[in-house]
């Protein structure tokens, strides 16, 4: 229902389902990424009614790819944070344009919108992830 009320000028708004998994991603490594965005996948895709399994593989799959950018780094940057939740955004976008084609036009020219909406709400819903869950950050990380 909260997804569905943030609406942007452009009449997409940003994907809180996603956006979920990719801060999970990012918080806690590729398994809890790719996790959360499968289950994000499957709730997006049982609720639209339309392709179950391709919502499931690209939130999964952005979700992963995400964390995978995170096992990379080290050291908490938010800017970084954001730029992986842009990327994933598109990543999510064209993985499931690739497993179910659409059959009319692809909106493509919203996409960067819902992807700079998805970035601009990564930080906070870091630090709010972060707070409720007791996370420490790199403390939390082996160190490679």
């Amino acid at each position: 229902m909260l997804q569905s009320s943030l609406v942007a000028p452009g009449g997409r708004g940003p994907d809180l389902l996603l956006l979920t998994a990719l801060v999970a991603g990012w918080m806690r490594g590729t398994e809890a990424g790719a996790a959360v965005g499968l289950g994000a996948g499957l709730l997006m895709g049982t609720l639209q009614g339309g392709a179950l399994g391709g919502c499931a593989i690209s939130r999964l799959a952005a979700g992963y790819a995400v964390g995978r950018l995170r096992e990379e780094m080290y050291g908490e940057r938010p800017g970084m944070m954001a730029l992986a939740c842009f990327a994933g955004t598109g990543l999510a976008a064209g993985v499931l344009v690739l497993w179910s084609p659409p059959r009319g036009a692809v909106e493509w020219m919203v996409l960067p919108l819902q992807a700079a909406l998805n970035a601009a709400l990564s930080v906070p819903l870091h630090y709010l992830l972060k707070a409720a869950s007791g996370w420490r950050g790199d403390a939390d990380r082996p160190v490679p």
